[in-house]
């Protein structure tokens, strides 16, 4: 008995001296295992593609919940059926698509989309292995700056061949608008985060191109988002303009490059490894906050871009009335 007293009486003397900076050196190893924990969850690139699936889902249940919460309440129009009208519907039921003027198109978005594919897997390789590290960052700015580079020439180009078409003032706003303008804040506070980063850091060649890219993808996304509200208000004015279907090459490069771009995000973008620079100056667990919030939404502006584009190419070379 007396021998279990003594032992606790020296336990509590041994606690009640323990070192405050053994106790911080605890806190510390702690911390760094969480940052480890969380760099090795986002390496895995598996892990990225399930969690960017489930943010994707879950808004496009946000939009389904919408559009019916909008229908509830209001009355179908009911149309008086005739032998013309029976024509238009089974005319308006069958499966027809025109590619006219989308082969080029096609054929560059294919080589940007297989580019990516390299890039992504090189940047994976490269990161596995410690001395070559910087090496595979450097090639994640340079490939995203390439990307960024000419798609961002292919707006202008389709904005100029598209110049001469009807502009419908009148289009309301739809849900594929507000959810354009919503997704696209997320990519602008995902910039306003990296490049507050890497100004304010110390200057080298990560932070130089982190800067480039950055600003590369802001001008990019700002410019593609008013082209696509733009681009879904557009009808061919012509018929000639709707036989030759100028532009309709670009709208199918930017189509597929959006989608090589949702990769990039999905697979490098949100990955701390891509982002050395950014974790330095806001640390772990406040970049893992930043990006928790802002990369789902700048996942889905990709994702959501397919789906505009798609409709200007499908749409926007049809005769309509005013």
């Amino acid at each position: 008995m007396v021998q279990i007293i003594m032992t606790q009486a020296i336990t509590r003397k041994v606690l009640s001296t323990r070192s405050p900076g053994h106790i911080d050196s605890n806190d510390h190893h702690a911390g760094k295992e969480r940052s480890l924990n969380y760099e090795s969850h986002h390496e895995n690139p598996v892990y990225n593609l399930v969690n960017s699936s489930v943010n994707l889902g879950r808004k496009l249940h946000a939009g389904i919940l919408y559009v019916m919460w909008k229908n509830v309440g209001t009355k179908p129009r009911i149309p008086r059926h005739s032998e013309q009208d029976s024509d238009e519907d089974e005319r308006r039921h069958k499966m027809s698509v025109d590619c006219t003027s989308s082969s080029r198109g096609l054929f560059l978005g294919i080589l940007i989309t297989v580019g990516t594919i390299i890039s992504i897997i090189a940047f994976y390789m490269l990161n596995h292995k410690e001395e070559m590290k910087s090496s595979g960052i450097i090639l994640a700015h340079l490939s995203e700056t390439a990307i960024y580079t000419v798609t961002l020439v292919a707006l202008f180009l389709a904005a100029y061949r598209m110049k001469d078409m009807t502009f419908h003032s009148d289009h309301e706003v739809d849900l594929e608008d507000i959810l354009v303008l919503i997704s696209f804040t997320g990519l602008l506070a995902f910039n306003i985060f990296s490049l507050t980063a890497s100004v304010l850091s110390e200057v080298t060649t990560q932070s130089g191109l982190t800067i480039l890219s950055n600003l590369l993808m802001l001008i990019q996304a700002t410019t593609q988002t008013l082209f696509m509200l733009a681009g879904d208000r557009m009808t061919a004015s012509t018929e000639a303009q709707a036989r030759k279907k100028p532009g309709r090459e670009f709208i199918t490069f930017l189509l597929i490059s959006n989608f090589a771009m949702w990769a990039l995000n999905t697979f490098e973008t949100q990955t701390p490894q891509h982002n050395p620079v950014q974790v330095e100056f806001y640390g772990a667990t406040a970049w893992a906050i930043f990006t928790h919030i802002s990369v789902p939404l700048g996942i889905y502006y990709r994702f959501h871009s397919t789906v505009c584009f798609s409709n200007i190419w499908k749409n926007a070379w049809k005769r309509k009335s005013h």
